[in-house]
C-alpha cells in the first residue's frame, strides 16, 4: 500500500468518524518546529536548573526534579519557552480551526491554537483556560454541545492578562496531582464527566498524559463498555517499516481509545495536512506568517544604516 492509498484510507475512516460530533482533543505534535519540542524544553530544563536526565525518566518526572533544584530558573524557562512565540504559524492549525468539530480542547500552552481560532470567519469562538483567573468560568463538558464553539486550554495558558500565568502551568507531577488527583480534582471531574459525554479524537499527541490515564483507568472497571461505545478515537502517525514498507497495525490507546493512522510522509507532516485539508476546506500549502509580515527584499531596495 502507497503511502497515498493508506493516508486515503485514512480520509474515509474520518468521513464515518463523523468529525461534527466531535471534540478536537489537541496535543504539540502541530506546533514543531515553531514552538521548542519537548525534548528540547527537557534540555533547556537540564542546562538551567542543574539537573542531569534520567534513562526513561517521563517528562512531568524531569519537571518536578527541575522546579525542585532551581524554581526560579524553571518558571523561567517555562515563560521564555511559551510566551515568546514566534512570528510564523505551523499551518497546521490553520486546518485543525476550520474542522468541523464540536470545539477543541488544548493541551498546549502557546498561543497557535487560539489563534488560528480567532481569525476563522463567522461568529466568535468561546476561549476559556484552565486554571481559571480569579472568577473567569472555563468551559464544562456540557458546553460544549451547545450550538457555541468553544476551546479550551486546559492545562494553563501564556496568558497576557495573567501575569503568573507560567506558575500555573501543569507540567509537573505536582501539578497533576495537584489538579488531577487531590480533592476536589476539577480536572479528573472534567475528563470523567467528557469521556462519557462526547466522543473525542485525539489529535497531535502521543496520550502520555497521566492525568488524563488516571482518569481512563479509575472509569474503566464500571464504565469500559460506554467508553468503547463513544469511539473515542486517536489519530496517530504511522511510517511504513523501513525493511518491509508495511505499516503496522492499528490499535487501541489507553485501552478504549480507537486508532485511526496515517502516514506524516516527512518531517513537515505533509500528509497529516492534506489529510485535514479534506475536512477544512482550506487548500495544502506551507506555513504562513502570522499577521503583518516584513517586506520581501528586492533587488533594487537599498538600505541606510546611520
Amino acid at each position: 500500500m502507497t503511502s497515498q492509498e493508506f493516508n486515503d484510507r485514512c480520509i474515509r475512516q474520518l468521513r464515518d468518524a463523523r468529525l461534527e460530533d466531535r471534540i478536537a482533543v489537541i496535543g504539540s505534535g502541530p506546533s514543531s518546529p515553531y514552538i521548542a519540542p519537548i525534548k528540547t524544553l527537557q534540555q533547556q530544563l537540564c542546562d538551567r536548573c542543574g539537573i542531569s536526565t534520567i534513562p526513561n525518566e517521563e517528562f512531568w518526572a524531569l519537571a518536578e526534579r527541575a522546579h525542585s533544584n532551581c524554581p526560579d530558573e524553571y518558571f523561567r524557562v517555562i515563560r521564555t519557552t511559551y510566551g515568546d512565540t514566534p512570528h510564523w504559524q505551523a499551518r497546521t492549525y490553520d486546518h485543525i480551526a476550520r474542522l468541523p468539530v464540536q470545539g477543541w480542547v488544548t493541551f498546549n500552552y502557546d498561543d497557535q491554537l487560539p489563534t488560528a481560532c480567532f481569525d476563522v470567519p463567522g461568529p466568535p469562538i468561546d476561549f476559556s483556560v484552565y486554571p481559571a483567573i480569579g472568577r473567569q468560568p472555563y468551559a464544562s463538558p456540557q458546553e460544549f454541545l451547545g450550538s457555541q464553539k468553544r476551546l479550551i486550554a486546559l492545562h494553563g495558558y501564556c496568558n497576557d492578562d495573567n501575569p503568573a500565568w507560567e506558575k500555573q502551568v501543569i507540567l509537573r507531577t505536582t501539578d497533576y496531582n495537584d489538579h488531577y488527583i487531590d480533592n476536589p480534582a476539577p480536572l479528573f471531574i472534567w475528563w470523567r464527566e467528557m469521556l462519557l459525554t462526547a466522543p473525542c479524537i485525539f489529535l497531535g499527541t502521543s496520550l502520555k498524559e497521566p492525568g488524563l490515564h488516571r482518569a481512563i483507568e479509575h472509569l474503566m472497571p464500571e464504565h469500559r463498555d460506554r467508553l468503547e461505545k463513544m469511539n473515542h478515537i486517536h489519530l496517530i502517525n504511522n511510517q511504513p517499516d523501513p525493511k518491509t514498507q508495511n505499516y503496522s497495525t492499528p490499535g487501541r490507546s489507553l485501552f478504549v481509545i480507537n486508532q485511526i493512522h496515517y502516514d506524516p510522509i516527512d518531517a513537515n507532516f505533509s500528509g497529516l495536512i492534506r489529510i485535514l485539508s479534506e475536512f477544512s476546506g482550506l487548500q495544502f500549502h506551507r506555513p504562513i506568517p502570522r499577521g503583518t509580515g516584513p517586506e520581501p527584499i528586492r533587488p533594487t531596495d537599498t538600505f541606510s544604516y546611520s
